[in-house]
């Protein structure tokens, strides 16, 4: 498998805010780094009799239903195929830079609301570092995507940014290679196999629902299916009526096959249960889990159906300690919801989706496993008190620009309705100091904590998923979140909190916020007694062996 790949993208425009005139052409600006671009091609799609325009019409009925109808991304898909076999375009000129491809477009095919393509070839390069090539846990080779700070920049040009949102048709050819190799995208359905006289096979997969491009994502590798539930019996999935999530399919090598991946689809399964009554019903209708190897340089990481998931997570052997490790998996389900379906407008209020869903972990995380009230009451008091000393750690330890959740303020990105908004900066975004930091998803945390002690945890719950369910599909701000809160919640309403307040104080302004200057846990937490019973037994053992040993 060599660590690089040819591929093409075709993009359809419209217009665009992402252009600047030079002479007689218009400079159209697409997102790449370490990308070797090959050549840019026009086609004026009007012009073909054989290619139907009127799909794009309604390119944003999305907005009610999540997805672009079946028979649009048909159209879709036969245009990218004419455009391959017969069209003839037109070369166009275009500039490679360090992180982006400028490609000139004459003003005539621009302003005169034609409908057009523009074809890219290109290849990756191995120094790229949107995909990861490596070995796989039995030292077979194998690539994904990887989730760097450049998203998917190096993968394929585009318009990096939330409000850009695209459906897309992949086809990716695997070569003969000996054995089966299993090739996983965040596409929405089974893929569509063919197999070639050669040997090859061509994988074909598709999105209907138009996310930005830094949500997509791949994996080709030797990872065997270890199960599909619910069970697949002759093609056909045999429905349960207490089956209140998706179709999930868990792929992994096969030395981590049993008891380890037992443990998982357990907890899956009620994992969507616990989602159901918190959040709603699971909003897509397939998940593929894949076991990634060793230098994934997270715990997890949920792509649109298909979630990344570390084998740190399943290598305790002790019962009790593997389920505390799944937090992390209910953390990526959330993510479904909050990052996936819909996601700040503005990249670095990222606490929108990281923190909201280290808030929903805790509260999944206990349904899944059917804590009852004091137990649960107990567990997340803990594991509250170990994330304020994280927080409060990092707080101490890190500079002050890299502490507030909306560093943009108030001037966060604008709608793209508006033509002379100014582009949204991602700060920080390339400091690799950032990524090690989790500011945002504890300060995030206990900001909804606090609104939830304010309101009421029943009451703020069904608040945050009523905000969830009407923003599917779209991108929102703090400010949305907050005034939706403070909209809802009478408690709220009548405390001494305004949506300015809580911005200043938790949003805007580093440090630890005043409501955070002080923690204590409650001494009855049964938890806690024993935690402090067992450093207090340790501290007596190690002074005694101390004194023995000066004794002899």
């Amino acid at each position: 498998m060599p660590n690089s790949s040819s591929t093409s993208v075709a993009a359809n425009f419209h217009n665009s805010k992402d252009t600047a005139v030079y002479s007689s052409h218009q400079d159209f600006v697409l997102d790449c780094h370490a990308l070797d671009i090959d050549s840019c091609y026009f086609y004026d799609l009007q012009k073909d009799s054989d290619i139907d325009v009127t799909t794009y019409s309604n390119i944003y009925t999305y907005k009610t239903n999540l997805q672009i109808p079946s028979n649009e991304m048909k159209k879709y898909y036969d245009i990218a195929e004419k455009l391959s076999k017969n069209a003839k375009g037109n070369q166009l000129d275009f500039k490679v830079e360090e992180s982006c491809l400028r490609i000139f477009i004459p003003h005539k095919d621009f302003y005169q609301q034609r409908v057009f393509a523009v074809k890219i070839g290109y290849k990756t390069k191995k120094e790229g570092s949107s995909l990861t090539w490596a070995e796989d846990q039995n030292l077979r080779p194998c690539v994904f995507t990887s989730g760097h700070l450049l998203n998917n920049r190096s993968l394929m040009p585009c318009q990096d940014m939330p409000q850009a949102m695209s459906s897309w048709h992949c086809l990716i050819t695997v070569p003969p290679f000996g054995e089966q190799l299993t090739v996983l995208m965040a596409g929405e359905g089974e893929p569509a196999v063919d197999v070639r006289e050669d040997g090859s096979q061509v994988f074909k997969y598709q999105s209907s629902y138009p996310m930005p491009a830094s949500t997509f994502a791949l994996a080709i590798g030797n990872w065997p299916l270890y199960c599909s539930f619910p069970h697949q019996i002759d093609n056909c999935f045999k429905q349960s009526t207490s089956c209140l999530g998706p179709r999930f399919q868990i792929f992994a090598p096969l030395n981590l096959h049993g008891q380890k991946l037992g443990r998982l689809k357990e907890y899956l399964q009620d994992c969507f249960h616990g989602l159901q009554s918190i959040l709603g019903a699971y909003p897509l209708q397939r998940l593929d889990i894949l076991v990634v190897p060793e230098g994934f340089d997270s715990l997890g990481m949920m792509c649109p159906h298909l979630m990344f998931l570390s084998q740190s997570v399943l290598l305790c052997e002790d019962t009790q300690a593997a389920f505390n490790m799944f937090y992390r998996v209910a953390h990526e389900l959330c993510h479904t919801w909050l990052g996936v379906l819909t996601g700040p407008s503005d990249w670095t209020e990222e606490w929108l989706t990281e923190g909201i869903c280290c808030y929903l972990e805790d509260v999944v995380h206990a349904k899944t496993l059917k804590w009852n009230e004091h137990e649960t009451r107990e567990r997340l008091e803990i594991r509250k008190l170990l994330k304020y000393r994280v927080l409060k750690a990092e707080i101490n330890t890190t500079r002050e620009d890299l502490q507030t959740l909306r560093p943009n303020g108030d001037t966060s990105c604008a709608s793209l309705s508006s033509m002379n908004a100014e582009p949204c900066i991602v700060k920080n975004g390339l400091n690799p100091e950032k990524t090690l930091l989790q500011v945002h998803y504890l300060k995030g945390f206990f900001l909804l904590k606090h609104l939830e002690e304010l309101s009421g945890r029943d009451e703020f719950l069904g608040t945050l998923r009523r905000f969830i369910d009407a923003n599917l599909g779209q991108l929102f701000s703090s400010k949305d979140l907050l005034e939706h809160c403070f909209r809802e919640l009478p408690k709220l309403r009548q405390s001494n909190l305004t949506v300015d307040i809580v911005c200043q104080e938790w949003l805007d302004t580093p440090g630890m916020p005043q409501p955070l200057t002080a923690f204590e846990v409650n001494e009855e937490n049964s938890l806690y007694k024993d935690v402090k019973c067992e450093v207090r037994n340790r501290v007596t053992e190690a002074v005694n062996c101390v004194i023995e040993l000066l004794l002899l």
